[in-house]
């Protein structure tokens, strides 16, 4: 555990439980249909889990959303992919982004999504080449904070694949927001041109105190 930086608060059972926890998250053997029951058996602990482990993808990608969308936030359609229990959905609702829809293949992540009461639409469906049954080019922004990879199957279940069906559900000039861990951070090949990778912002400490990164993604 000593490579791992936790909440000042957390005792030792909580450190345990949050590692624990996290691992499960990231083992690649699971395939999605085993990945998707370990995220429902674990939804109702994840919050605690993630403040344990010094989360900070919400309030980074808030700031990102912020810098943005300056004004009429309100106004801005915006869908939270992998969505988990709604903490990035929380922290945009309270900077003023509140026509929010979210997405995840958990239905027990989505159950204590919807407790949270941010947002308007809940969508249980997986994240990958497969159809949203979401209308093309009606968000303004796509947001994700998690852990996507570049290889076949991220270790949140969003595959690369997902960010062209992703990519056609936001208006042209709309963006696609992803933070995740720095070693995930390889650019998503885009075979399609659907978009342009625009910024890359380095954060400290996104998980453990250790470093994550924020990619905005601008659709053409």
């Amino acid at each position: 555990m000593d490579s791992f930086v936790f909440a000042d608060d957390a005792n030792e059972q909580d450190r345990r439980e949050c590692l624990k926890t996290i691992q499960s998250y990231r083992d690649k053997t699971l395939g999605i249909q085993k990945g998707t029951e370990v995220y429902n058996e674990t939804s109702a602990g994840y919050d605690k889990v993630m403040s344990t482990a010094k989360y900070k993808g919400p309030e980074e990608l808030v700031r990102v959303m912020e810098d943005l969308f300056p004004n009429n936030r309100d106004q801005v359609k915006v869908l939270d992919a992998a969505s988990g229990t709604g903490l990035c959905g929380v922290a945009m609702f309270q900077a003023g982004f509140t026509n929010l829809d979210a997405v995840d293949a958990s239905a027990g992540m989505l159950a204590e999504a919807k407790k949270k009461n941010v947002y308007q639409r809940l969508i249980c469906e997986y994240l990958g080449e497969n159809k949203l049954g979401i209308k093309d080019r009606i968000y303004d922004a796509v947001t994700m904070s998690g852990e996507t990879t570049s290889g076949e199957l991220g270790e949140n279940l969003v595959p690369s694949s997902a960010f062209q069906e992703l990519a056609s559900i936001i208006k042209p000039g709309g963006v696609l927001v992803n933070v995740t861990r720095k070693e995930n951070s390889g650019n998503v090949p885009d075979e399609e041109g659907k978009w342009k990778l625009e910024s890359k912002k380095t954060i400290p400490a996104y998980l453990f105190d250790k470093e994550g990164v924020v990619l905005t993604y601008r659709i053409v």
